[in-house]
């Protein structure tokens, strides 16, 4: 039998991995944060807020009328003010999160099977490449994973009879909703059958009164939005629903190949990257695993629970988007499931070290998939190859850009300058007119105007990428024939200089 780490010798190593992951996290953050246009456009949102102009709802979602939730602006809102704007100061909850889903799977490995799960959890979602992509990443889907934990967390003390944490269950579910919404979509059924399942009873009256009304409030915002404008999430959603022509839905072969290519594609990036078919070999033991112990302890018993949960956790995203969502996923959608991923990963290893037979096997397994990580972190991430928002925006790097803007305002000398982007996606200059007014009014006392008819200075900015021909009919549309005084690369960006008459 293991002999079982102090309780304090515990903490020193959960604080030490959780500091560990903070550093993997913050390491040249400054040159390489993703700063695009939804970036600039929430922040433009933010600086509106902050000048009094409140909102109901966050931004819009892939499906064409329904809306994420405020929370994400919000939560902005304070690091905006204290930091003057600074993407960088911006940044700062995002990283807590993340630090914060670090000790959450440590939390929840523990409480679902024991410290050991607890540790190696938090180990690997500290250095795991992709989960430190989420975290270095300027949006609101990567907070869904931090109430993903929460909710499971919540689920599994109201099974164990702590019904108090139903209130934490409504709160986590209701952001997790607002942050995510797809993703909390895709483990709602789960959820449910969890429920029915366990049948957990809740006996205070005024626990669930007051849990109602903090869900009632938490979804209030919603409620007044859609009022407000003649149930427009409502009748979107309903039509979604409804309709057998949208572009999320696709053959039954191909919806196959599409949602499990996703989740192993998504399960490999997290824990091991690059070895698909050695990751669908963990995943199989995984589930193997998961099956043996539920079908020893009974499906329908109250035993077992913390494996219980895992497996439906798991399950949850690719059966929710075969019959439900259709073939349509996009990878952040996964975000609902990604620490169950480290979780089962991290139970699959301390169930090969409980076997004395099998425990030098799990300890290189456990070290193999550090190193793993720990190498694609220094060969991609520091240097942004490989991350998948920088797919087909390769140049919207805060670092970059903001060379660009001092470029622009030496070039101009005290001379005041127009300019224009031509920004990935098309048409989209959000991220530039947000870092001109944060950045560069601040440091250069003045503001340029945004646009090609300005007589003097003109400055074209090219981002790379995009159709070709598209791009050059839309260099002509702003500038026509002129030719261009000077031009400069800067960090893969070109920037043409143009005198206006």
């Amino acid at each position: 039998m293991r002999k079982k780490p102090s309780f304090k010798l515990e903490q020193i190593l959960l604080a030490v991995i959780i500091l560990a992951g903070i550093f993997l996290r913050l390491a040249k953050l400054d040159e390489n944060l993703f700063f695009s246009y939804e970036q600039g456009r929430d922040l433009l949102v933010v600086k509106k807020i902050s000048e009094g102009s409140l909102t109901l709802i966050g931004p819009r979602t892939s499906i064409e009328g329904i809306f994420h939730g405020l929370f994400y602006y919000y939560l902005m809102l304070p690091f905006y003010l204290i930091f003057s704007g600074n993407p960088l100061g911006v940044m700062t909850p995002f990283i807590l999160f993340g630090a914060g889903c670090i000790w959450l799977s440590y939390l929840v490995g523990k409480t679902f099977f024991n410290s050991s799960v607890g540790i190696i959890a938090a180990l690997l979602f500290a250095v795991s490449s992709e989960a430190i992509v989420y975290s270095r990443w300027l949006s609101h889907p990567p907070l869904a994973i931090f109430f993903t934990l929460l909710l499971f967390l919540s689920v599994y003390k109201i099974i164990s009879g702590q019904s108090k944490f139903l209130i934490l269950a409504v709160f986590a579910f209701a952001l997790l909703f607002q942050t995510e919404i797809v993703a909390a979509l895709f483990l709602l059924p789960a959820l449910l059958f969890i429920l029915f399942l366990f049948k957990p009873e809740i006996k205070e009256r005024k626990i669930k009164i007051f849990s109602f009304l903090l869900g009632l409030t938490l979804f209030s915002p919603y409620l007044l939005f859609d009022f407000r404008h003649q149930f427009l999430m409502s009748k979107s959603f309903f039509r979604f629903l409804s309709s057998r022509e949208e572009i999320y839905r696709f053959p039954i072969g191909e919806t196959l190949r599409m949602i499990y290519g996703r989740y192993l594609d998504e399960f490999s990036l997290l824990v091991l990257p690059e070895r698909k078919i050695f990751t669908g070999v963990l995943i199989v033991l995984i589930f193997l695993l998961l099956i043996i112990k539920i079908i020893k302890s009974g499906w329908f018993s109250k035993k077992e629970v913390g494996g219980k949960l895992l497996f439906y956790w798991l399950i949850s995203v690719p059966l929710l988007g075969l019959f439900f969502w259709g073939g349509f996923h996009l990878k952040h959608y996964f975000v609902g499931v990604v620490p169950a991923m480290i979780l089962g990963t991290a139970f699959l290893i301390d169930r090969l070290i409980a076997k004395k037979a099998l425990r030098l096997i799990g300890i290189l397994l456990l070290i193999f998939l550090l190193l793993s990580n720990l190498s694609r972190w220094r060969n991609e991430l520091l240097v942004n190859r490989e991350i998948f928002y920088l797919m087909t925006q390769k140049a919207s790097l805060l670092g970059g850009e903001k060379k660009v803007i001092d470029y622009i305002y030496s070039e101009a000398g005290e001379e005041e300058f127009s300019w224009q982007a031509f920004a990935i996606p098309y048409e989209m200059e959000h991220a530039w007119e947000y870092l001109f007014w944060q950045y560069g009014k601040r440091k250069y006392n003045y503001l340029p105007a945004h646009t090609s008819n300005r007589p003097g200075y003109f400055y074209l900015i090219l981002e790379p990428g995009g159709d070709q021909a598209y791009r050059l009919r839309w260099i002509e549309n702003k500038i026509g024939q002129e030719k261009p005084i000077k031009k400069a690369e800067i960090d893969s960006i070109l920037v043409q200089t143009y005198r206006r008459k």
